[in-house]
């Protein structure tokens, strides 16, 4: 992806790297200074060409799997893919971290296995109240 495409999500708060870093590095937006920081928190700085030419930038996706435990039994998105919206909706039923597609929703008793797993934001739901 070019970095014009991730502009918006640099505004957003979105961190990106470029593919041939270390798995842990990245880069993101700091909106109160107008600069880019790393993961250090460290300035960053870039000539025009280095940003806006290659097309090697995707999104930093931390990992999380020891925060998931807490999720098992939350409502949640699924997906394989990071650059696509969630594929599915449900509820964490476990986290097996040996096989390539860790996390796991049930519908009565099929399993389905997804690659990420993001917790559904209360500000992302709302509840209504039913009359009994």
């Amino acid at each position: 992806m070019k970095f014009n495409e991730i502009y918006e999500g640099l505004l957003q708060g979105k961190k990106y790297r470029l593919n041939y870093w270390k798995k842990d590095q990245y880069i993101y937006y700091n909106t109160s200074y107008g600069v880019f920081r790393n993961q250090f928190d460290v300035k960053v700085t870039f000539t025009v060409k280095e940003l806006m030419t290659s097309n090697n930038w995707e999104e930093y996706i931390e990992d999380k799997t020891e925060i998931y435990y807490k999720y098992i039994g939350c409502l949640c998105y699924f997906y394989d893919k990071t650059d696509t919206k969630p594929y599915a909706l449900g509820i964490l039923d476990s986290i097996d971290l040996k096989y390539n597609k860790p996390f796991i929703r049930k519908i009565g008793n099929i399993k389905f296995a997804y690659t990420y797993c993001e917790p559904v934001k209360p500000e992302e739901i709302k509840f209504y109240k039913g009359d009994k």
